[in-house]
């Protein structure tokens, strides 16, 4: 007798609401025998399945079929294939875990294959972190230390909570480590429980598809997951006794064993009233009898599960959209930690302060500037005579040379910083001196201070006699001349005589020479920065600050620049290629009176009124948003300005900003900011700012000695105190270190070359001095620079200096790593 399609109907409806049950159930078992009605429960299995897909083909729930040749790679295949459209990647991490560790060997350790397995990526950089290049010993310690901690503790951790649920049980004991148990399982002679720990892992993984539902992709997966079990009886009970185990609630699993002990229901439209809840039936498990007489395809007709498919774009678009919201979320959280949104700031840095003019001190003529070098001149004699008493009475002495250029060969004392420079190397001897008269270093005390003679060497304009002086000095005994301190611009004589005092075993302390040039050689350190700090600094300042006034009383920050550059001068020409590299776009304009050839990289021109022609038709295509950088020496920066102010093709107004050549003694003698010129220049110090106790003590000890001069805020003054308290203290520190062996130039060089004042540094007037290892040096040597030295920036007002920008090491712990207004700006460091 032939079973009616109503009874399929009724029970395929019955197993449709249960597929796609929104609510939590348990999963649903139902065995389907032969029985005195049917003769093919395979036929109403197959007849469901043909319901789970479209009528061209495509799966509406995913699904598989399962005998006793499919392997559980198999089913794994089959539900990635049967995937609905919407429902995004199924993963099977569970499975994957046990079958690597089933796979693989055992001398690796359980949960290095299951981690290698689920995340290789991560797997292979820790692997491989010995092999990173780059990578400091501390660093791939530290590396090592983090990453066994994830493996071991984090992923451990999170298996043992992924497998609670099932894994304990079925191992038999309750509070299982996970990869240990799971590797004498999968390892052992028990082929039956491997399958079986891997069936239950697959189940579960499963049943973590639906969750958590925070995923757009697993929202909209509107079914649960159907496995059709047809073959041998055993294999129908070892997926139930599996679904059991595990209390799975997204499975449902409708089996046609061959034969079975169940005493099973009269015909499927009986099951369809037990599944509506009509009568008493185990909700894990039901058995039925089967209906024949039709094929799966007659049998389902043209009925299909109603399911909606999903839309993959749609998903994205969730997916984006919350992405999109978590961002916005983050953000309004982290809204009381942000800094205050301000509008775009139009005012000018530095603006000159209300008021009348205060008047320059006056500088000397020539003459008067020659007199007062010598003044100076003759009390430093006078300190080295007291040293020299102090030298028969057995004390320790020990010189250091100060090289420099001298006065007597410029027009304009206010451009040449001998006199200041001598000024602050005076004062430091005076205060070393001081300080030995108190606990002098000598063969009975050798913790007390070192008595320090200094001999001044004038190289004449332009250092042009420097390297025959080198000579001699580097002649002298090397336990009498101990250092050199000075050579403070970057030229070609200078470079010559640092090569031959270098060469000749003399620590050399920079004053002023900021080009890179000088950095060659390994006796060589300064008390300065460098001309590509120096870049970056300036750079950084034009970017962001508002330097360039309009005609409405507001400021902005430059937006290109004109870079004019000396290629005769080292200093000049580092300086202009280092800014050009650091700030885009600018374009080089190079003035070389005396060089006819031109340059590259830039328009070359051989006189002011060229010079002056080239410039302004630059800055005349954006004049409120174009700075005139001037990197040459101060010299010529007047009769440029002046230039420029004669051609009527010029812009009215005009910003420059200068290099450290330009110092404040010059800009108040010359007074460099008349109508339309508006004036920054960078300073190694500003005496009347101290940046700290050394500072102000230096300010006191040149107001008791020279008033408010000229040089009273000149910045080589104060550098050149911070270059012989240096020198000064690295004789000291290697002649108390030495003791009786004594002192000489190569203890000296030793020292300079690790580090005078350690990692601390040396608090000096200009800001603290720190020289940090140079990692390019494997020797552990330091910087020729000190690290993060600081750095000014000076308005020219006619009340005077104005800072406007200040970056760098003032004191001790007292860094200042912003600038701006508000402090709104990061300083640039190395």
């Amino acid at each position: 007798m032939a079973p009616l399609n109503g009874d399929f109907d009724a029970f395929a409806l019955m197993v449709d609401e249960r597929v796609t049950a929104r609510r939590a159930a348990p999963a649903l078992v139902v065995k389907i025998y032969k029985g005195t009605r049917a003769a093919a429960p395979g036929v109403v299995v197959k007849a469901l399945a043909r319901r789970l897909r479209t009528a061209d083909g495509r799966p509406l729930v995913p699904h598989a079929e399962i005998d006793e040749a499919t392997s559980l790679d198999g089913v794994v295949v089959q539900l990635g294939n049967t995937t609905p459209r919407g429902w995004g990647t199924v993963r099977f991490p569970r499975y994957r875990a046990l079958s690597a560790i089933k796979d693989g060997e055992r001398a690796t350790g359980a949960l290095e294959l299951a981690f290698h397995d689920l995340h290789p990526n991560l797997a292979y950089f820790v692997r491989s972190a010995n092999q990173v290049g780059g990578l400091s010993l501390f660093f791939q310690v530290l590396l090592f230390i983090l990453a066994g901690w994830a493996i071991r503790g984090v992923f451990r951790w999170s298996w043992r909570r992924r497998t609670r649920a099932w894994f304990p049980g079925y191992i038999g004991h309750d509070r299982a480590d996970f990869f240990p148990e799971a590797g004498r399982l999968m390892w052992g002679p028990d082929r039956e429980r491997q399958e079986g720990a891997l069936l239950r892992a697959l189940l579960c993984d499963l049943e973590a598809a639906f969750t958590p539902r925070l995923s757009p992709w697993r929202r909209r997966r509107r079914s649960r997951f159907v496995l059709f079990v047809t073959g041998d009886a055993a294999l129908t009970d070892r997926v139930a006794a599996a679904v059991r185990d595990t209390r799975v609630r997204r499975t449902v699993v409708i089996a046609a064993p061959e034969s079975g002990a169940e005493a099973p229901g009269p015909d499927l439209r009986w099951a369809a009233s037990v599944l509506d809840g009509e009568a008493a039936l185990d909700p894990a498990e039901g058995v039925i009898q089967g209906t024949g007489g039709l094929d799966a395809a007659a049998l389902a007709g043209r009925s299909r599960i109603p399911v909606r498919l999903g839309s993959p774009a749609l998903a994205a678009t969730e997916a984006v959209a919350q992405g999109l919201a978590a961002v916005g979320l983050a953000a309004v959280l982290a809204i009381p930690w942000l800094p205050p949104i301000r509008p775009p700031d139009t005012s000018c840095l530095a603006r000159p302060a209300p008021g009348p003019a205060s008047p320059p001190a006056p500088v000397p003529d020539a003459a008067g500037a020659q007199s007062l070098y010598a003044a100076d001149k003759q009390r430093i004699e006078a300190e080295n005579a007291r040293v020299d008493a102090k030298e028969k009475q057995g004390y320790t002495v020990k010189t250091v040379v100060y090289l420099g250029s001298g006065v007597a060969a410029f027009e304009h004392p206010e451009y040449n910083g001998v006199l200041p420079e001598l000024r602050g190397i005076r004062l430091a001897q005076q205060k070393m001196n001081d300080m030995a008269e108190a606990t002098p270093h000598s063969r009975r005390n050798y913790d007390g201070n070192v008595f320090v003679r200094v001999n001044v060497e004038e190289a004449g304009a332009g250092y042009a006699k420097a390297p025959e002086m080198a000579r001699r000095i580097a002649a002298q005994p090397d336990r009498k001349v101990l250092g050199v301190i000075g050579l403070g611009e970057s030229r070609k004589e200078t470079i010559e005589a640092q090569r031959i005092l270098g060469d000749g075993g003399l620590p050399m302390l920079g004053i002023g020479a900021t080009s890179e040039t000088f950095q060659s050689h390994p006796l060589y350190h300064q008390v300065s920065y460098d001309n590509p700090e120096q870049a970056r600094l300036i750079a950084a300042f034009v970017r962001n600050a508002g330097v360039i006034p309009a005609g409405d009383g507001t400021c902005a920050p430059a937006a290109s620049a004109v870079i004019l550059g000396d290629p005769d001068d080292d200093y000049s020409k580092t300086l202009s290629d280092d800014f050009a590299a650091e700030f885009r776009p600018s374009t080089q304009l190079w003035f070389s009176p005396s060089n006819k050839s031109p340059q590259p990289g830039g328009k070359t021109v051989y006189s002011l009124s060229a010079l002056a022609d080239e410039t302004c038709a630059i800055v005349a295509k954006d004049p409120r948003r174009t700075l005139v950088l001037w990197p040459g020496r101060a010299q010529r920066l007047r009769d440029f300005l002046q230039t420029v102010k004669g051609k009527n093709a010029c812009p009215s107004a005009l910003t420059v900003l200068a290099g450290a050549d330009v110092t404040t003694t010059v800009t108040r003698a010359q007074q460099l900011s008349f109508d339309g010129v508006t004036l920054y220049y960078s300073a190694h110090a500003l005496p009347s700012r101290p940046p700290n106790e050394m500072g102000r003590e230096y300010l006191a000890r040149y107001s008791a000695a020279y008033g408010h001069d000229a040089w009273y805020d000149h910045w080589r003054g104060p550098l050149a105190y911070d270059a012989l308290m240096t020198m000064a203290t690295a004789v000291n520190t290697v002649c108390q270190l030495n003791k009786a062996a004594g002192c000489g130039r190569g203890s000296v060089q030793v020292l300079s070359s690790f580090g005078v004042g350690g990692d601390a540094g040396l608090r000096g007037a200009t800001g603290t001095i720190v020289y940090p290892s140079d990692p390019r040096n494997a020797s552990g040597a330091v910087t020729v620079v000190p690290s993060d030295k600081r750095f000014l920036i000076l308005r020219d007002t006619p009340q005077g200096p104005v800072v406007a920008m200040e970056c760098g090491r003032r004191d001790g712990g007292d860094v200042k790593t912003t600038w701006g207004p508000h402090d709104e700006f990061a300083c640039p460091r190395r």
